[in-house]
């Protein structure tokens, strides 16, 4: 959540939250009817630390991890998070990242 707030306020990374932890940026390659195409390189940033999926991220997705890791009730703002299917003790699924003590690992979704 801590990174989260951290990503929303713009305050720059540290080891222990990392900007490749939060969004990820990737080509886009686009092709027209003639066959010629272009890529645009980082041409979209997907955005993981959008828990509850609104398009952006705010604090309000720090308060969806806090409630997730308390165990408390979805709601429509922090709708549940995908279970997956190897949980590690005391972890919870961050839109497709473990996070667990400290170490991130992407779930491969």
């Amino acid at each position: 959540a801590l990174c989260v707030l951290r990503q929303v306020a713009a305050l720059p990374e540290v080891p222990n939250c990392p900007i490749s932890a939060l969004q990820t940026a990737v080509e886009v390659a686009v092709a027209n009817p003639d066959n010629l195409t272009a890529t645009l390189a980082s041409g979209f940033t997907y955005q993981h630390a959008d828990v509850n999926g609104s398009g952006n991220v705010t604090a309000l997705d720090a308060l969806c991890v806090l409630r997730q890791v308390a165990a408390l009730p979805a709601t429509d703002a922090c709708p549940a998070l995908p279970a997956t299917s190897a949980p590690a003790p005391k972890a919870v699924v961050l839109a497709g990242w473990f996070i667990a003590g400290g170490v991130s690992r992407n779930s491969g979704r």
